[in-house]
Formats: structure tokens, sequence, C-alpha cells
């Protein structure tokens, strides 16, 4: 794999971001925050990671963060290391994303300096949410000759009268044309994301692990009982409790897409979602099976989740005998690969535009997730659509193969309109 390297882009980006002292300030506070957050506080590793990066580009040093140089900085390689047999720093620039989406994607934090580490780069960006900016661009701004100036005024009125139009005109690309109904959508859109239920084993169980090894020191372990030493009272349900990392990472990548595109948003999680909210506001449902209101608002489409002899699958409803599972799939959850459906259907029952990201892991979901946040992709799965697409529903159905616990590239296999 190659080494990940800063663009230009991107460090125009993150420097227009800090162009104050104020900024500046403002950025290491927020930088303190979000190093306190449970999100980082179990991982000295990715506080440093971020702590260096952030410093590194406020200093304006942004030239200096490589792959190589984090390595030998942060993880203590040696300079000479092998890259590509060595995958520490992208190992874990993937995991402090993760956090940054954990932290973002929990209430309170919404008009917070938003921190964000974009994909294929170390160099952090930086937006201005609580401020109501637009993100920070990454094209210069030149200025125009005194000779133009009389000519820019005069065009300026003529502008400003076509913007709207323009920006979702048919020369907008298809990534444009797909958010248009959202963007122009007079309420916030709401960002739903559902919530696993998690068994943790209760107290009792715990102090019988510590009376059978009473010489061992202080946790935490992996406690192993016979199955007759556990009954069901000992293990405990808890909902409302805990996301998803691949449904917080896919939250966090919309969030700050709308934010890039001025359309307000708001984050739900669990049942902190009514139907009367979906009937409100255009809706983002992220997550399958851990989502009730995907289950539920998607399942007479055409592309559905389903459940069968325990197994979890997509099932297309045109052909009930075509059916996408995951046979590999182990008893923790890791898979090889994993499907995901990407749904925009104006008519669902709530009378408000609605799109759903899902997939049959959080794996799916991340990369569902990818796959709506980066116009590259969106675009180019729409551009054999059939006349008239921006008007019609639509469903895509995506494979994406597990590198690790990092989701590759999406790949479309299906698409269908009406």
């Amino acid at each position: 794999m190659p080494e990940e390297k800063p663009e230009a882009a991107c460090a125009a980006a993150a420097h227009a971001g800090y162009d104050t002292a104020e900024k500046k300030d403002r950025i290491r506070a927020q930088l303190n925050r979000v190093l306190e957050s449970p999100a980082f506080r179990g991982s000295r590793r990715c506080q440093h990671f971020l702590r260096y990066v952030v410093e590194r580009t406020l200093d304006g040093h942004v030239d200096s963060l490589k792959e190589r140089t984090l390595g030998v900085e942060i993880f203590d390689r040696q300079a000479s290391y092998d890259t590509s047999e060595d995958a520490i720093v992208r190992v874990k620039a993937n995991e402090l994303r993760k956090r940054l989406a954990q932290y973002y994607v929990e209430a309170g934090h919404e008009q917070e300096v938003r921190i964000e580490l974009p994909s294929g780069s170390y160099v952090p960006e930086f937006h201005w949410v609580g401020d109501g900016a637009s993100p920070v661009a990454a094209t210069p701004v030149r200025r125009p000759r005194r000779w133009l100036g009389v000519a820019a005024l005069a065009a300026l009125g003529l502008l400003v009268g076509a913007m709207a139009w323009v920006r979702f005109a048919p020369s907008a690309s298809p990534a444009d044309q797909f958010w248009a109904p959202v963007i122009q959508s007079p309420r916030p859109v709401l960002i739903c994301s559902g919530h696993p239920v998690v068994y943790l084993l209760a107290r009792r169980v715990h102090e019988k692990f510590k009376r059978l090894h009473p010489d061992l020191p202080p946790g935490p372990y992996i406690i192993k009982l016979p199955a007759t030493e556990i009954t069901g009272d000992d293990v405990v349900p808890v909902v409302d409790q805990y996301i998803g990392v691949g449904d917080a990472q896919t939250a966090a990548q919309l969030s700050a897409l709308f934010a890039r595109m001025g359309k307000p948003s708001q984050t739900r999680i669990g049942n902190d979602i009514s139907f009367t909210d979906l009937r409100n506001s255009s809706a983002v449902l992220i997550g399958a099976f851990s989502n009730f209101w995907t289950l539920e608002m998607t399942k007479e489409f055409r592309f559905v989740f389903e459940i069968k002899d325990g197994v979890k699958m997509v099932r297309d409803r045109a052909a009930p005998d075509r059916k996408w599972a995951l046979p590999n799939i182990a008893p923790d959850g890791k898979t090889p690969e994993d499907y995901a459906i990407v749904s925009r259907v104006f008519e669902s029952g709530t009378g408000q535009l609605l799109i759903s990201v899902a997939g049959i892991t959080q794996y799916g979901t991340q990369s569902g997730g990818e796959f709506l946040a980066n116009p590259a992709y969106l675009s180019e799965a729409l551009r054999g659509a059939p006349a008239g697409w921006q008007s019609k529903n639509l469903q895509v159905l995506l494979h994406t193969k597990i590198i690790g616990r990092t989701p590759a590239a999406p790949r479309v296999l299906e698409t269908h309109f009406w």
C-alpha cells in the first residue's frame, strides 16, 4: 500500500482554518476537550498522535506529516523501516478517525470546532461550525486586476440571482443532484443512528471470577467460566448507551458533509427518534439491524435486510432467490467482506425525503457512509442512471472487502430506480 501523503489542497485547507492567533487558541482548547473525552481517554497512542499532528499543523510544519516521519516520531520506528510492511501509522490513523467520529457524534458537540483527519492525509482540518461559517476552502482566492473591478461588480447581481439555479442545474455533478432535495428542504436534516444492545456480565460473575483466582493482580481480564456457572440472570442487556463504530463514523462523515454544503443537521441516537421526527424533516437512517427505523421504513423496497435461520443477509425482493450473506463471519463479528444498501426515497410513508445507509455489519455501514460522503464514488455510480433519475427513488447495493478491520473502497453491485 502506498504511503499516504499530505496533499497541497489539504495543507491549504488546514492553514485557512488557523490564520489568526485567536483561532489557534480555540483549536488548542478544542484539542484538549477531545483528548480528555471518553473516546480518547483509553488510548495514549491516539492522544499522542492527534496532539502531534495538530500542533505540527498549527506550527506550520505540515510538510513533515508523512507516514515515515510519523512512524519514527510517534511509534519509535527506525528511520529506514519499510512502510509497506509495517502499517502501524495507517492503522492508527484509521483508529484516530473513528475516535474523532465517535466524539463528534455524541450530543453536545455539534457547535464545537470540528477537528478532522481526512482520508488519505495526515494533515488535520479545522471546521468552524459554531460560527456558522462554511468549512475552509482549499482553492486560493485570486485578487482581480483593477480594470476588472467594474465588470465584477456588474456581474455580481446576476450571479446572486442565478446562484440557486446554477448550484443544482443539470450541469452540476451527479453527487450534487443526489443531495439537492435534501439541501433544498427548509428544515434541518436528521441524522438518525441506531444503537446495538450490549450484553454485560453482572457484578456477581466478576466476583465469582475473583474468588476462583484470588492471586491474580487487578485486571482487566477476559472472563471464561463454564456454561454451567453462568445463568440467564448473570447476563444484563444494556440499551441506549452504546453506538457502533461504523455508525459513529458514518454519522460524523455526513455531519461534516452537510456542514460543507451549508445545510443544518441534527444527530439523533437510539430511542431519541420518533415517527413524528421523521414526518417533520428529511432524514438519513444509519445502520440496519441496530436501527429499528431502517428495517421498518425500508422493508417494502427492492433490496432489504433480513434474518433467516439466524443468518443476516441482503435479499432482492424482485428475485427472492438472490441473496447476499456473510458465510465467513466470525463469532465476534469480524468478516472479510460485507454488503451495504444505500437508498434515497421521496415517498417513504413519512411524507418526507428518506435516505438510508446500512450494512449487514458495522463495516458495511462504514463503507456505505464513505460512499455517500465521497462525491467521486457517488457520481461514478450515477453516471449511467436513467434520464430523470434526479426525481426518482433509487437504491444502490454495495460490496466491500475488509482489510484487517478497515473497509476497502466500496464497489457497486446493483442499482435500482423507480
